[in-house]
């Protein structure tokens, strides 16, 4: 049990800390970068804190909430999309395309967070565009679509390269001071897991080479047999022809 939470409890931390820093790195990328000048425009004001003051929030599920409120609301949401659906997904899509005990592990902790970002972009993007529709308008299907593609098309490149150069760089860091020892502990596993695997393969081997030869020596006594039955009917057939002909001369003298 102990061993579990131990394997347990880094990464839901890792995941916690990965949300938090992610959302707060998407509410500045689409208040400021994205909305920013439009929203100094339309409030009439230098800074985009004081246009989001001016309209009381940031207009979520059809009306105004503070930054707070919707920084948690999306980092509850992550969270669980992130450990009950993207994680294990992630995984699994990346071990298929990698072995994970012979890839090198920047290679694989890659892979891992391009599916990561694969799943999480559109998922998150998706809900995002129910969170944040203009329902005072009316609810229109196509309207919804078109909104969620937007935000795929605004927010993949920025998730990518976020967590590519960024995030998951920094977290590695991080846990490295924090859970060193874990992380040596988790290669000499890895090793061990290898040596083991190496070790069946070459038992697999040789019991292959072993059936192989019992074979091949089966083979060779049938063949050595059939020789010896044939030359056991030669010689019988010679001996029964020898003797006719004696008994052929014997009539004719």
């Amino acid at each position: 049990m102990n061993l579990k939470l131990n394997e347990v409890l880094p990464k839901l931390l890792y995941a916690l800390i990965t949300v938090i820093i992610t959302v707060h790195a998407f509410v500045f990328y689409s208040v400021y970068v994205i909305n920013g000048e439009s929203m100094k425009q339309q409030y009439k004001v230098e800074f985009v804190l004081d246009a989001v003051n001016k309209q009381g929030g940031i207009y979520m599920f059809g009306t105004y909430l503070p930054i707070w409120a919707v920084i948690l609301i999306e980092i509850g949401v992550a969270y669980v999309l992130e450990i009950l659906v993207a994680g294990p997904l992630a995984f699994k899509l990346a071990s298929n395309a990698f072995d994970p005990m012979t890839t090198p592990k920047p290679i694989f902790t890659s892979a891992i967070i391009c599916s990561t970002v694969s799943i999480m972009c559109p998922s998150m993007s998706f809900l995002a565009s129910l969170f944040f529709y203009p329902y005072n308008i009316g609810f229109y299907f196509l309207t919804w679509i078109a909104n969620w593609f937007q935000l795929v098309c605004y927010n993949f490149p920025f998730a990518f390269f976020i967590q590519i150069f960024l995030v998951q760089p920094f977290m590695r860091q991080l846990f490295k001071m924090i859970f060193g020892s874990m992380e040596e502990e988790d290669n000499k596993k890895k090793k061990e897991m290898n040596n083991m695997r190496d070790m069946e393969m070459a038992v697999k081997m040789n019991e292959n080479s072993i059936k192989h030869y019992d074979t091949t020596n089966a083979l060779q006594l049938i063949e050595q047999l059939k020789k010896e039955i044939m030359d056991c009917g030669n010689s019988t057939l010679v001996d029964e022809s020898l003797e006719e002909q004696e008994i052929v001369e014997v009539r004719i003298d």
